[in-house]
């Protein structure tokens, strides 16, 4: 009976290690040869007043832009939002390589423009279409404001065996 339940619960911790890979997209993130998660520290750019119909300086909260950036051997890859799907990750995502001319990791794409220096783990990130779609009713959300953030990047090292 004993060895029943110690069954039963591995079975159910099993369930719950798997839904988490499926969330949170760590199943993708095994077969990288280098993960960096990236975390802003500072965001400015424009969000557009509805009253005045104009845009105006903004400073926006960067608790929740968290990124991972995903490199290969050839140094391309993906940079994406963290916890997204892997549905999501493939449609909101920039692609990545490294410039020849700078060395840097940069990642173009249509969650914007990234610029990452493997060497001091800095990086700056920019939303600029946001701006430039011309609806004033996709503006009223404000998540649509061109911005730029600086923040840094931290590689995860994922010892599986």
């Amino acid at each position: 009976m004993k060895n029943f339940f110690l069954f039963l619960s591995f079975v159910i911790a099993s369930q719950k290690v798997i839904g988490q890979e499926k969330k949170y997209s760590t199943r993708k993130l095994l077969s990288s040869d280098k993960t960096f998660l990236c975390v802003m520290d500072k965001s400015t750019g424009f969000e557009f007043h509805q009253d005045s119909q104009s845009w105006k300086y903004k400073n926006f909260e960067v608790e929740d832009q968290k990124f991972i950036l995903e490199l290969d051997k050839l140094d391309t890859g993906t940079f994406y939002k963290f916890g997204s799907k892997n549905m999501y990750k493939k449609i909101i995502s920039s692609k990545c390589k490294r410039s020849r001319k700078t060395r840097f990791i940069v990642c173009n794409g249509s969650l914007g423009d990234v610029n990452f220096n493997e060497t001091s783990n800095l990086i700056t990130y920019a939303f600029t279409s946001g701006y430039t779609v011309g609806n004033n009713s996709l503006w009223t959300s404000n998540s649509l404001g061109p911005s730029i953030s600086i923040g840094k990047c931290s590689e995860l090292n994922l010892n599986i065996k």
